[in-house]
């Protein structure tokens, strides 16, 4: 186990931020000696360099780069730990809940709804972004929580499974498209998609590829709302979750097309960080499965 202290990544981490040696030791109430010690010790725990020095002004190593990573990380679970600790109660302080896009469309408002009831003196600091950046995000330790498609467990991340949807295939009916298609119906056809590594695009391109039909080229939007309303306005075919698009095909905006071979739903999640109090795991979980039942 490496020999490094709260301390030194403290110091390292600011000299990142702030660009020079003399600026951290200012901002931690240290002098520059002090500064340069802590990082000297921290480069021969780590057994490599981490600053480039040219003047007063330092840039990172690659090594340097890579424990930026983990130090931030690392001071952010003290410091949540050190809240939680002082509370004596997990749902006091700052919540960190990410959430999928369809997520926060569809079941969230239910979600939180429940929460705010439950426990109005949590504070929630609410990120909606894609799965793929939420994923990232929970990783570097920037998230407590979060409401995601197809989530993978990690080293600091855990997994629990909510339930699925259904993705539908969409137009705006004007396409000249058959009620039921395949793949090689839509040679031709723009397909609007959310980008790898999404699960939608994932599932997208396997569909063609078990049809062994050549994998069109795709063209990609991050936002589902965004792709919904260019498919609405006739931009191409969408293969978009059907709670979020029921209401238009309710409305005949949107047209859904059958495929003759089944697309696989995608699977809705709860990841959550290691060190987040199972108590405020259970709750969430609950809620979100509750808020699934209802659509």
């Amino acid at each position: 186990m490496l020999d490094i202290t709260p301390r030194q990544l403290e110091a390292f981490v600011w000299i990142v931020r702030l660009g020079t040696f003399r600026a951290a030791a200012e901002r931690l109430g240290l002098s520059q000696p002090a500064i340069s010690l802590r990082i000297r010790q921290l480069e021969t725990a780590a057994g490599t360099a981490l600053f480039h020095r040219r003047g007063s002004a330092v840039g990172l190593t690659a090594d340097g780069t890579l424990l930026l990573h983990y130090a931030e990380r690392e001071l952010a679970l003290l410091d949540e730990l050190g809240q939680r600790l002082r509370a004596g109660d997990p749902w006091q302080g700052t919540l960190r809940l990410g959430s999928s896009d369809l997520f926060a469309m569809t079941c969230l408002p239910r979600v939180l709804e429940r929460l705010e009831r439950s426990h109005p003196e949590v504070n929630v600091r609410l990120t909606a972004s894609s799965s793929v950046a939420l994923a990232r995000m929970l990783d570097r330790g920037e998230l407590d929580l979060a409401f995601m498609s197809n989530a993978e467990p990690s080293e600091h991340v855990r997994v629990e499974e909510l339930g699925d949807t259904a993705l539908t295939i969409v137009s705006n009916g004007h396409r000249g498209l058959p009620g039921r298609i395949g793949p090689e119906d839509l040679s031709g056809q723009r397909i609007l998609i959310n980008p790898p590594p999404s699960a939608i695009h994932g599932i997208t391109a396997r569909w063609f590829g078990e049809a062994d039909v050549p994998l069109p080229n795709f063209s990609t939007c991050n936002s589902l709302p965004v792709t919904s309303g260019l498919v609405a306005a006739g931009g191409g075919i969408g293969f978009l979750p059907h709670w979020l698009v029921r209401a238009d095909l309710d409305a005949g905006i949107l047209t859904a097309h059958r495929p003759r071979t089944p697309l696989r739903d995608l699977r809705l999640s709860l990841a959550h960080s290691r060190t987040t109090p199972q108590v405020i795991v259970d709750f969430l979980r609950s809620a979100g499965c509750r808020a699934l039942r209802d659509q």
